[in-house]
């Protein structure tokens, strides 16, 4: 789990006991995903005068992290592991990064216009993935997060999350 303050709290006993540790105050995270039991990224944003993207790297479970990437004017919003070594990161002005190697080097890719908010990605069987964001966006990789084709929802509204039962089966909630 992760909040406010740069807060990470971890868990080794199944979620009965959880362990507090700040990544700094003036982090606010919003994600944490692993894509195994020892690599995983924590994201969100700083705010200087101005919104950071953020990415933690951690190697060890959770028990120490790094920064891994920041990108100004940018506030990431969600993470998934798409294998073991591949991850996508949301963001606002149609903006996703994608790391092949665990968290550890990130490129910054522009997927969609500028006035599109990227707010929530899920991870399929295969290496496939689904990313929702604001004006009814949906996109579809079948290729590990390197390309990505518009998907036709029945909706207008702002998508807001996604989250598939098994490898056919999904939903998407909306905002308003």
């Amino acid at each position: 789990a992760v909040g406010w303050a740069g807060t990470v709290l971890r868990t080794s006993d199944r979620g009965a006991s959880w362990e507090t540790t700040s990544l700094g105050d003036d982090l606010y995270l919003t994600d944490v995903a692993f894509g195994n039991e020892r690599d995983g990224v924590a994201i969100g944003w700083s705010y200087a005068g101005a919104f950071n993207g953020l990415v933690m790297r951690t190697t060890d479970g959770g028990v120490s992290w790094i920064e891994a990437r920041r990108l100004e004017g940018q506030m990431f919003s969600d993470v998934a592991f798409l294998s073991a070594t591949v991850a996508v990161v949301t963001g606002n002005d149609g903006h996703i990064l994608r790391s092949t190697d665990a968290g550890a080097t990130w490129n910054s890719v522009r997927i969609w216009g500028d006035d599109y908010t990227l707010t929530a990605v899920t991870a399929l069987p295969g290496g496939d993935a689904v990313l929702v964001g604001e004006h009814a966006l949906m996109l579809r990789s079948t290729d590990e997060g390197v390309t990505w084709s518009p998907v036709p929802v029945p909706d207008w509204r702002d998508l807001e999350d996604v989250h598939f039962l098994d490898a056919s089966s999904g939903m998407v909630v909306t905002r308003g």
